[in-house]
């Protein structure tokens, strides 16, 4: 089986991302448990003094209860690449290969793709686990880069 560590961008009920992505992104974490890969899920804290976000769907962090190999880290930019690095050192999930799914596809989504890019052998965004604010839902994809480290599923 294919080793990667799941990336799982700030899926938090306060963004109000689709049925189907948060099925498809249920869907990505069960593959990541059935391979045994490590799972990192992104959170932004809050925005503001004392705004506070509500933590990734209760549905999918269930999913993962009692799995070994999880880290929920948090990010206060877009770019939650750095976040993702630390945590697969800490938790030693492998750090060349990364499945990356949630949202925005157009902000947070892909900052980290970007900054994940700089040294993985491949990053995949599953697109179809991916939400992106209405504004952006036609041209969101034409925004990632051309690489050959780079590649979408549907």
């Amino acid at each position: 089986m294919e080793k990667y560590t799941l990336v799982v961008v700030d899926m938090q009920p306060i963004f109000h991302p689709s049925k189907m992505v948060i099925a498809n992104v249920a869907r990505e974490i069960e593959l990541a448990r059935a391979a045994d890969n490590g799972i990192v899920f992104l959170e932004i804290p809050g925005w503001g003094w004392n705004d506070e976000y509500p933590p990734t769907y209760a549905e999918l962090t269930a999913l993962v209860r009692q799995y070994p190999h999880k880290k929920r880290e948090f990010k206060s930019i877009a770019n939650g690449g750095p976040a993702v690095l630390a945590a697969c050192q800490n938790q030693k999930f492998c750090h060349k290969r990364f499945r990356v799914c949630g949202l925005h596809t157009e902000a947070c989504v892909l900052g980290t793709v970007e900054h994940l890019l700089k040294d993985a052998e491949m990053v995949t965004v599953v697109k179809n686990a991916c939400h992106a604010s209405r504004d952006f839902e036609a041209k969101c994809w034409d925004l990632y880069p051309q690489r050959s480290n780079l590649c979408f599923l549907n």
